[in-house]
């Protein structure tokens, strides 16, 4: 193995294992890049990791600077070189993005895609969070937006759920006003609104409304896990530099120029050498 993970920073970021030729044959993702790596080393009996060493020459690695960045970052590489010791990531579109849409009456949506017009969120790695913060803005909110035709509100309307729409008594210009909280929300002026949600998970434990108090915190859980992606300020380019310099065989740069320079002298040329022609002139015919 060339690189020694002995070396490795106790920082967050990404580990790239490659093979002889320079291919990514394996991408993970570490809180600590040195702990991580060091634990493929350790005595084991998973073939997997075996066979990964037996192919592995070197092991390169971009750091990030959070742990949330490098799983992104992670799935990234994963779909960009399909390496063929990963098995997760590797199919469809890893990524969640929060859409508010720009229709007459603007939604929240959940999409994989950006292919609609609107104020996107994202992207999103932790599918189940953000679809549980998504439910849970939604049902806070009240905009939920259902097809049925009730003159005076359908029942998950007078339960609290449903936006109502199709009253004749809806105010879009209210409902358009807690879209644009969401927005407040989603663009990191965080520190009211989960003073807010403490405050209400303590009010239902001091009145016994356990299960309430439970379903709160596990959406102050999924919350605090979006607001950390949403920091990172996350994009496909923020790392594209230390990416290209941890995937181009640098190594064999090396090489070539230490291997060119021999060759010029030897053959006393002019320049560097930059290919070299092969003819085969060996046949098997008769005289």
């Amino acid at each position: 193995m060339e690189t020694d993970y002995k070396t490795l920073p106790n920082l967050p970021g990404v580990y790239l294992f490659k093979n002889a030729k320079g291919q990514v044959i394996y991408v993970g993702k570490a809180k600590s890049l040195k702990a991580r790596v060091a634990s493929y080393f350790q005595k084991t009996t998973d073939w997997k990791v075996t066979a990964l060493l037996e192919e592995a020459v070197r092991v390169d690695h971009v750091l990030t600077n959070t742990e949330t960045e490098a799983l992104l970052l992670e799935a990234q590489l994963v779909q960009e070189y399909d390496p063929k010791f990963n098995v997760l990531l590797k199919t469809g579109q890893p990524f969640l993005y929060l859409l508010i849409t720009n229709e007459p009456l603007p939604q929240l949506k959940i999409t994989r895609s950006k292919n609609k017009k609107g104020k996107y969120f994202g992207p999103f790695i932790h599918k189940q969070q953000a679809r549980a913060v998504h439910a849970f803005l939604i049902s806070t909110f009240q905009l939920f937006c259902c097809n049925k035709k009730i003159a005076n509100g359908c029942l998950d309307f007078h339960l609290g759920k449903c936006a109502g729409t199709c009253m004749k008594a809806f105010n879009k210009a209210d409902y358009t006003f807690r879209t644009t909280l969401i927005q407040d929300v989603l663009r990191q002026d965080h520190e009211s609104f989960l003073e807010k949600l403490d405050t209400k998970i303590t009010e239902h434990t001091k009145n016994m409304e356990f299960e309430k108090a439970r379903n709160l915190h596990q959406y102050r859980e999924s919350i605090d896990t979006i607001f950390a992606t949403l920091e990172a300020k996350y994009s496909h380019k923020k790392y594209a530099s230390a990416v290209a310099a941890a995937t181009l065989p640098v190594q064999k740069i090396d090489d070539y120029e230490k291997t060119a320079q021999e060759l010029k002298d030897i053959l006393e040329l002019k320049g560097l050498p930059e290919s070299i022609d092969c003819f085969d002139i060996s046949h098997f015919q008769s005289r």
